[in-house]
């Protein structure tokens, strides 16, 4: 049976999420500690740098964030005025702003998500060549090419119906 536990104080939030009385999730959110790391934004291109190899962009948080021309998806046009998604990979420090990437990832339980890829790819962990090619054709039968997957090494012990759950779950969000 699962359970979401929930204590909020005025300093702080928890949410605990147990699976059988066992705890399979902690999440923690401290008053006054903004944490944009993992935050999906709509930017606006503001000026291409060549020279540092990226661009800046305008994601509406006051400071302009970095997107490294390695981490943007192949064969977008990148222009200033021109939109794209992207995701924060590294908070603002005092004197630079977020560091972010087009190549947009979102984790479940069993897998993550790729946004812009058709890549399936299965944990190195996961040795079984039975149990890696089902973990294929049902990640491929989900997804159908619409978004990428890398299955991880928990799915190798997970139930079927958990699994296509996660799965599907994952592909909603994309």
């Amino acid at each position: 049976m699962k359970q979401l536990l929930l204590h909020v104080r005025l300093d702080q939030t928890v949410l605990a999420c147990l699976d059988d009385d066992i705890l399979s999730d902690l999440f923690v959110e401290r008053a006054g500690e903004e944490d944009i790391v993992g935050r999906v934004y709509k930017g606006v291109i503001k000026n291409v740098v060549p020279s540092l190899n990226g661009m800046f962009l305008d994601i509406g948080i006051g400071r302009n964030a970095f997107l490294r021309t390695r981490d943007t998806l192949p064969g977008a046009a990148h222009t200033e005025g021109s939109t794209l998604l992207v995701q924060v990979e590294k908070d603002s420090t005092e004197t630079k702003g977020p560091l972010v990437t087009e190549k947009i990832s979102f984790a479940g339980r069993y897998a993550v998500a790729l946004y812009g890829s058709s890549y399936i790819g299965i944990s190195k962990k996961i040795t079984d060549e039975k149990k890696r090619n089902f973990l294929r054709s049902q990640a491929k039968a989900i997804c159908g090419g619409a978004m990428g997957l890398i299955v991880r090494t928990a799915a190798e012990t997970a139930e079927e119906e958990d699994f296509k759950k996660d799965l599907t779950s994952l592909t909603r969000i994309m």
